[in-house]
C-alpha cells in the first residue's frame, strides 16, 4: 500500500485507514430515555432519501372549507364579501353556512371575493350579525358544464440542512498493547461513547435546531428543529399552534384547548413530550382516576399515556427537553436521516502519534410535515414543582 502524505510528512498507513465502518446502528441500543425523541421517530424514516445538502420535500393540503367575512351581511342585499384571498376556494352554486341561513352562491367566486348570493333556507335577518362562514356542499345544476377555474391546490416545497456532527477518538501505543477489564477493543469502547455523545447531539438539534447555511468555502450548515418549523416560524406569523403559558402551571385544561385546536384543523396527535417537572404535574391531576390495582408492597403511580377526548395521547419523558416547554405532536409527521451515505461512521485517519487516530462522523437532516396542524407549543410553563 502506498503511504499517504499529509502537511508534506510521509505517515504510516494501515489497511484500515480510510476505510469507514459503519456504527450508525448502535444508536438502536442506546438508551431510550437517553434520546427518548429520537428512538421514537427513528434514525432513518425520512419519507425520500436526502442526497443533497438541502433537502427537501413535498407538502400538500385540502382548500378551506371555512372562512369569515369581511363584512356582516347586509339583509336582503344579495351581496357577501369573503376575506380577502377566500372566494378562490368557492364556485358559483356552493352553498354556504352562514348564521342558521343557507345560501347559494350565484356570481363572483372564484375570481373576486364579492359574491352574489340567494337565500335557500333560514331567515335573511338572522344572518346580518355573522362573520363566520362554512361551505356545505356543491349543488351543481343538472346537465351543467365542466368548470376549468376552480382553485387548485400547490405543492409545497419545505426544506432542511443537513448538519455534519463529528468528533475524534485518540487511541495511545500503550493504550493498544495493555490488558484491559470489562472490555477488549480500547476503540470500541471509546466508539461507543463518542456515539452515545453524538447522538445526544442530534436529540438536542432535533428539538432545538435552527436552519442556517454559510456557503464558504468551507461549507458550514445547520438544520432545523422542531423549534424551527414550529415556534420561531409560529411566533413570527402567530400560528394559532402556540401557548404561552406566562409563568402558569401546566394543567389539564392547558392540554385540552391544545389537543382541541389540533383536532379542528385537522391534526390527529399521538404523543405529548414533557420534562420530569410537567409529567409530575400530569400524574398528579391524572392519578384520580387511574384504574388499577397496586400490591400491597407498591405505593404510587406512574402514567404512561392520557385518554383524551381527541384521542389516546402516548406521554413521552425527554429530560433533553427546557423546563418551560411541552410539545404535543404525531409521530407519522417527523422525518429523520443521514446524507446518502454519510450515516454515523467511524474510520482510522493517517496520523503521527504514538498509537491511532479515529474520526467519528455523521451528516443528518429532519423532515417535518404539517408542523401548524400536527404540532403543538406549550411555552413558558412553571418551571418547578
Amino acid at each position: 500500500m502506498a503511504p499517504t502524505v499529509k502537511r508534506g510528512i510521509i505517515t504510516t498507513v494501515t489497511d484500515t485507514t480510510n476505510i469507514k465502518f459503519d456504527i450508525s446502528e448502535a444508536i438502536d441500543m442506546l438508551d431510550p430515555f437517553e434520546v427518548p425523541f429520537l428512538d421514537m421517530v427513528g434514525r432513518d424514516s425520512l419519507s425520500n432519501p436526502c442526497t443533497q445538502v438541502k433537502h427537501e420535500w413535498l407538502t400538500d393540503q385540502l382548500n378551506p372549507r371555512a372562512g369569515t367575512l369581511l363584512n356582516a351581511y347586509v339583509a336582503g342585499s344579495g351581496l357577501m364579501t369573503l376575506a380577502s384571498g377566500e372566494g378562490k376556494y368557492l364556485v358559483p352554486d356552493d352553498t354556504i353556512l352562514v348564521g342558521n341561513v343557507v345560501f347559494r352562491i350565484l356570481s363572483g367566486p372564484p375570481d373576486v371575493d364579492v359574491c352574489t348570493v340567494v337565500v335557500i333556507a333560514g331567515t335573511d335577518v338572522a344572518a346580518v350579525a355573522a362573520t363566520a362562514w362554512r361551505k356545505v356542499a356543491h349543488a351543481s345544476m343538472e346537465g351543467g358544464v365542466a368548470r376549468a377555474d376552480m382553485e387548485k391546490t400547490v405543492l409545497g416545497r419545505p426544506y432542511n440542512y443537513t448538519q455534519i456532527l463529528k468528533d475524534w477518538i485518540i487511541v495511545t501505543g500503550t493504550m493498544e498493547v495493555i490488558d484491559r477489564y470489562g472490555y477488549a477493543s480500547e476503540r470500541s469502547y471509546q466508539e461507543e461513547k463518542k456515539i452515545k455523545e453524538l447522538a445526544l447531539d442530534l436529540e438536542n438539534a432535533l428539538l432545538y435546531g435552527v436552519l442556517s447555511y454559510d456557503a464558504g468555502p468551507p461549507r458550514r450548515s445547520t438544520m432545523g428543529g422542531l423549534l424551527q418549523y414550529v415556534l420561531l416560524d409560529g411566533v413570527t406569523n402567530s400560528r394559532s399552534n402556540l401557548l404561552n403559558a406566562a409563568s402558569g402551571v401546566f394543567d389539564e385544561n392547558m392540554l385540552g384547548n391544545a389537543l382541541q385546536a389540533m383536532w379542528d384543523v385537522g391534526g390527529k396527535p399521538d404523543y405529548i413530550m414533557v420534562n420530569g417537572t410537567n409529567k409530575r404535574r400530569m400524574t398528579a391531576w391524572i392519578t384520580p382516576r387511574i384504574r388499577t390495582e397496586r400490591t400491597e408492597r407498591t405505593a404510587g403511580a406512574s402514567v404512561g399515556s392520557y385518554e383524551s377526548d381527541f384521542g389516546t395521547i402516548d406521554i413521552v419523558m425527554n429530560r433533553n427537553l427546557r423546563a418551560a416547554d411541552v410539545i404535543i405532536g404525531t409521530k407519522g409527521s417527523i422525518g429523520i436521516g443521514p446524507l446518502q451515505g454519510r450515516a454515523f461512521s467511524s474510520r482510522q485517519l493517517p496520523s503521527t502519534l504514538d498509537g491511532s487516530w479515529f474520526e467519528v462522523l455523521g451528516e443528518y437532516t429532519m423532515e417535518v410535515h404539517k408542523p401548524y396542524v400536527d404540532f403543538y407549543w406549550i411555552y413558558n410553563t412553571k418551571t418547578t414543582y
